[in-house]
């Protein structure tokens, strides 16, 4: 049961970071090219999953189901507590609603094509709303199996969409780069590695077994990495190009996670790439959007005392899903800008927030002295990993 639920931990963690990359990156590099992208994408999955062993450190050092909202008390106190109530709500409901906008965005599309429907966004807003509550209330093994199926669907579609564009590929459009027009990414570029807001959920649901959750968060984190710089150098070798299906003219729209897809469609002119390239592109989004919502759910559960079961289950899915789909109706925005300024928050919350723990945890009150798992370095990398995030959130404030 255990190595069955590890694979699904791996899916779970892996795919909560890869909808928000795949479908945001492209038209965000395409001014810095393909290799300082890269190199940039490594220093962040570093640093991020640095964070994410420190969240995991702290995680194992209590036995009971604990979230983030617990654990800032007990290594902090009161203002970690106030710190994580605040960033993980804005973080979270703010993925959510942009989630909520790519998957909303995705059902137009598919209705008006396949079934010339003119569907109403409010309309589509809801049934999606709707649709992912009652998964979630099924309970995480059931958000495990149907996360499942579409992961196969997306790695699927993924590995077939490399061998069908690969040909199309012009290296000519990757050797031109620089760092400068990336850097006002580097927010972006971190939520996009920002899966270690699901590792509270897999503790528990992995009862909290140190071996396996250190390979789910390893190969979890490093998955993304993998198919993001392959992603690029598809994209970036296949888009960079004037026009208006170019990734140059689609950084200017309004975008809503539906045109990178569409773009490599319609430039290759193959209808397999076509229907590969929505096939990944909505599976990510949908396996990023049940990550971020058990993870929100749980959160919430854990703060507001509310349980996850019976009739109170409910009211924690109103509380969840609500704020983020009225932030849409009538605050709405591009897909990408909502996930450039939520970089700033992950940031706060799962990197500076983590060490934040782990120092007060280790070096304060003493949790780390039996610890099951810690993660190595010491204080040098805590301060290291802390001036990195800092300075994202510089960058995000400060450069344009």
């Amino acid at each position: 049961m255990i190595k069955n639920r590890t694979i699904g931990g791996i899916l779970l963690m892996s795919c909560t970071a890869i909808g928000g990359g795949v479908l945001a990156l492209p038209t965000s590099t395409v001014s810095g090219g393909f290799y300082p992208t890269t190199i940039l994408f490594i220093v962040c999955w570093f640093f991020m999953m640095l964070s994410a062993g420190y969240l995991l450190e702290v995680n194992l050092w209590f036995k009971k189901e604990t979230n983030i909202i617990s654990m800032a008390e007990k290594t902090i106190g009161p203002i970690g507590m106030l710190v994580a109530w605040a960033s993980y709500v804005l973080l979270l409901t703010a993925l959510l609603a942009a989630y909520l906008t790519g998957t909303s965005a995705w059902l137009q599309k598919l209705c008006a094509e396949y079934l010339q429907m003119d569907l109403n966004n409010h309309v589509a807003l809801c049934a999606i709303t709707i649709i992912l509550a009652t998964t979630i209330y099924l309970g995480t093994q059931a958000l495990d199996h149907v996360n499942r199926v579409f992961s196969i669907i997306l790695f699927t579609s993924f590995t077939m969409l490399i061998y069908k564009s690969y040909e199309y590929v012009d290296l000519k459009l990757l050797k031109d780069g620089s760092f400068k027009p990336l850097l006002s990414n580097m927010p972006l570029f971190i939520t996009s590695f920002g899966s270690a807001i699901v590792i509270p959920t897999l503790v528990t649901y992995l009862d909290h077994d140190r071996k396996n959750l250190v390979k789910v968060l390893i190969i979890g984190c490093t998955l993304p990495l993998i198919m993001y710089i392959i992603w690029e150098w598809v994209t970036l070798g296949i888009l960079s190009i004037p026009g208006s299906f170019g990734l140059e003219e689609l950084s200017t729209k309004n975008a809503n996670g539906t045109e990178v897809a569409s773009s490599l469609a319609t430039i290759t002119n193959s209808p397999a790439i076509n229907i590969l390239a929505k096939s990944f592109a909505i599976s990510t989004i949908l396996t990023s959007i049940f990550g971020v919502s058990i993870s929100l759910y749980h959160f919430l559960s854990d703060g507001l005392s509310i349980k996850t079961k019976g009739r109170p289950a409910i009211l924690l899915l109103l509380i969840t899903f609500c704020p983020s789909l009225l932030l849409v109706i009538f605050f709405p925005t591009s897909f990408d800008k909502i996930l450039n300024v939520g970089g700033i928050i992950v940031s706060v919350l799962l990197g500076l927030l983590p060490i934040t723990m782990v120092w007060g945890g280790r070096y304060v009150n003493g949790y780390g002295a039996n610890a099951r798992f810690k993660v190595p370095g010491g204080k040098p990398l805590l301060v290291i990993a802390s001036l990195f995030f800092f300075a994202v959130i510089i960058v995000r404030l400060f450069i344009k």
